[in-house]
Order: C-alpha cells, then structure tokens, then sequence
C-alpha cells in the first residue's frame, strides 16, 4: 500500500510541475518530500517490528518536476 501513496505523490506532481515557476516547483518538491517522510513515519509506526517497514524499501522520488 505504501508504495501506491508514493506512486499517486508522484503522479500528482508529474501533471502540476510542468505547470509551476521555478519557486513554486522548489516548494512542491520540498512539501513531496516531507509528506513522503511522514508517511514513511506512519507506517513504520503502523507496521512496527512486522519487517514491512517502508523506511527499509524507501527509493528517491521519480517525479519529473
């Protein structure tokens, strides 16, 4: 399920960056990267000890902004 949140972020952000001025681009980028980071914290915090944890699988970001 995790990797489907990352994957809707990323679609989201490849059909609003061509869109935005090099300013609003970096903030969306900045904002991308903390609600990928939170998530990463709920669902560790979720899955706790299960071996699951998102954090271990993490990749960068794919968007295209």
């Amino acid at each position: 399920y995790f990797e489907s949140v990352v994957a809707f972020l990323n679609d989201q952000l490849n059909k609003t960056g061509p869109t935005l001025d090099d300013m609003a681009r970096a903030n969306c980028l900045s904002c991308f990267r903390k609600a990928t980071e939170l998530e990463v914290r709920f669902f560790d915090a979720a899955w706790g000890s299960q071996n699951r944890s998102p954090s271990a699988r993490i990749a960068q970001p794919m968007h295209r902004c």
